[in-house]
Order: structure tokens, then sequence, then C-alpha cells
């Protein structure tokens, strides 16, 4: 089966570094997201456990890769880490007036050890994988968690409505 290929985008008002910075601190991901459960660094990388579909989650353990654009984090599959999914991708940050745009371009296939489960999860992941879910459930989280967090300065949108700290 070829890769699944999803690419959405979303505008966080908030300075590049405040995004950067939280981007880069893998380990904080399930604090923010209603997606991912656990990420936890190995020795090559970092292991993701997220939630999948119906009872079965996905492991994938990828390794950050060299970029030569600046605010630009790039991934690849460790495969011979124990996991379920392979995937690759990238996540791209550019100012704007009003904020950061956060670009995120996420390939990923289903990978077990035994052909036949291969085989029934690329099908099954065709027939009620839903990626695009996923992948703007974990960006909608990630603004949120940013946009509580960033500090509101010169040139940066003033909040509209003031909001208590969660309890």
């Amino acid at each position: 089966m070829k890769p699944l290929v999803e690419e959405s985008q979303t505008l966080i008002q908030a300075p590049i570094q405040a995004v950067w910075e939280a981007l880069s601190r893998f380990e904080d991901w399930p604090t923010w997201s209603s997606q991912i459960k656990e990420v936890r660094e190995v020795s090559q990388g970092w292991r993701f456990r997220t939630h999948g579909v119906e009872l079965v989650d996905q492991v994938g353990v990828v390794r950050p890769k060299p970029s030569s654009q600046p605010y630009r984090l790039e991934w690849e599959s460790v495969r011979d880490q124990p996991h379920n999914l392979i995937t690759r991708g990238w996540i791209g940050l550019e100012p704007t007036p009003l904020g950061t745009r956060l670009t995120a371009h996420v390939e990923f296939e289903p990978d077990y050890p035994s052909p036949l489960v291969d085989y029934l999860a690329d099908l099954w992941a065709l027939a009620f994988a839903e990626p695009s879910k996923f992948l703007n459930a974990t960006l909608n989280d990630f603004r949120a968690y940013v946009e509580r967090r960033a500090p509101v300065g010169p040139g940066q949108p003033q909040p509209s409505v003031l909001a208590w700290p969660a309890v």
C-alpha cells in the first residue's frame, strides 16, 4: 500500500520562537494533545504512542532529520525499534503579521511483522482511518496550548477574551 499523506495548516497567535520551543519539547506533547498518549526518548530517537483506531494504539519511533530551513522539524521512522507504524514528514513554521503559520506534512503506513496482519491493517486504514481528523485535532490542541502560554507583546494580537486557568 502507498503511504497515506496528510497536510494541514494552522495559524498560532504567538511569536515563532515560543511556537518552536513548544514544538521542540517532544516529552511535553502528551500533556497538550488529546491524540498522543506517550512520548519517550529511546536509543535511536523518540517513541510516540498515539490513539489508534478500535483498541489498537499506533506506535512509531522517529528520529529527527537535519533540515537546511530554519524553524522546520523533519523526521523519519526508525524501523529496527518496536513499532506498528512507519512515518515521515515535516512541520514548518513561518512568521506572519498575526503570529506563526504552522504547516504539517505527514506520511504514514501500518507496519506489522506478519504480512497478513499488515495487509488487514492496510485495508482497515483505507476503510476506517481518518488521518485528517487526527492531524487537525493535534494541531488544534497544539495551537490552544501555545496560545495559552505565549506572552502577548508588541506586534502580537491581544486576546479578545480573558480566561481563568484550568483547575
